[in-house]
C-alpha cells in the first residue's frame, strides 16, 4: 500500500494553480512576452514551481506527471520554450495529473488511530523488538490494521505476537514443549513463579503472568472463535493491553 500524506497532494495542486496563474498574468499584462523565448531568469522562476511539484508527485505515485514536469524543466534549461508553449505544456501537465488521480483511490486515516500506522519500534519500543525480534512483523501489522480499521485482523496479529512472547518467557524459565496451547504454558509458568523466592523478581514475573491470563480470558479465547469480530474500541483495548504486557515482558529478559 502506498502511503500518501495530505501535504504533498495539496502542494502539487497549489503549484499547478500558481504556474497557470503566472502564465495568465504575463499574457494579460505583457502582450509582447508570449512569443519570447524564456531566458535563464524566467526558467529559474518556473523551475522554482516545478521542482516542488515533481517532489510532490512521488508520494502519490503520479509517475507520468512527474516525467512530464521533468521534461518541461529540461526544455526550460535548453531555452526552447516561449510563454505560449509553456502555457500549453502546463495545461497538458494539469490534465495528465488529473487523469492520474482519477485512477487512484485515496484514503485518510482516522486521527484517533493514525499514530498506530508506524514501525513496531515506534508503537511498542525498541527494547521490545530487540528482545522479541520474532514479534516485529505482527506488532507492526497490528498497528497498521488498527489504524485502517481492520479490527479483527489487529487482534489476530497481536495474539500471534503474544504467543511468541509467552513461548520466549517459558524458555527463559526452562519450561519444555513451548509449542503447547496457552493454558498449559501459563499453568507451568505460574508453577515456576510460585517456586521463586519472594522478592522483586517474583513480583515482576507474577505481574507478567497476570497480564497474560487477563488477555487470554478476555480476548484470546474469543478470538479463536470463527465468528468473533471486534469494534474499533475493542481492538484498541486489546492493543493497549498487549502493549502493556509486552513492554513489561521485555524487562524480564
Amino acid at each position: 500500500m502506498l502511503e500518501v500524506k495530505a501535504k504533498p497532494f495539496v502542494h502539487a495542486i497549489s503549484q499547478l494553480a500558481s504556474m497557470s496563474t503566472l502564465i495568465r498574468t504575463l499574457n494579460e499584462h505583457k502582450p509582447e512576452m508570449p512569443t519570447v523565448k524564456i531566458d535563464k531568469r524566467g526558467a529559474k522562476q518556473f523551475d522554482a514551481f516545478l521542482k516542488p511539484f515533481i517532489e510532490s508527485c512521488g508520494p502519490m505515485g503520479a509517475k507520468i506527471s512527474s516525467k512530464a514536469a521533468e521534461r518541461i524543466v529540461q526544455m526550460l534549461k535548453d531555452k526552447s520554450l516561449n510563454y505560449v508553449e509553456l502555457g500549453m505544456k502546463f495545461e497538458t501537465l494539469a490534465q495528465t495529473f488529473r487523469d492520474e488521480l482519477e485512477s487512484s483511490r485515496l484514503f485518510a486515516l482516522n486521527v484517533r488511530t493514525a499514530d498506530y500506522f508506524a514501525l513496531a519500534t515506534e508503537t511498542f519500543g525498541a527494547d521490545v523488538i530487540a528482545n522479541f525480534p520474532d514479534t516485529e512483523y505482527d506488532l507492526e501489522e497490528a498497528g497498521k490494521c488498527l489504524a485502517t480499521a481492520r479490527n479483527t485482523a489487529t487482534v489476530f496479529h497481536l495474539m500471534r505476537a503474544l504467543e511468541v512472547t509467552l513461548q520466549f518467557l517459558c524458555k527463559k524459565l526452562n519450561i519444555p514443549n513451548t509449542q503447547r496451547v496457552w493454558g498449559f504454558l501459563l499453568s507451568d509458568l505460574n508453577q515456576k513463579i510460585e517456586a521463586m523466592p519472594k522478592g522483586e523478581e517474583k513480583s515482576r514475573w507474577a505481574a507478567a503472568s497476570s497480564y497474560l491470563w487477563q488477555i487470554k480470558e478476555v480476548w484470546r479465547n474469543e478470538t479463536m472463535h470463527p465468528k468473533q469480530t471486534y469494534t474499533d474500541e475493542e481492538a484498541r483495548d486489546v492493543f493497549e493491553a498487549s502493549r502493556v504486557f509486552i513492554r513489561h515482558a521485555a524487562k524480564l529478559v
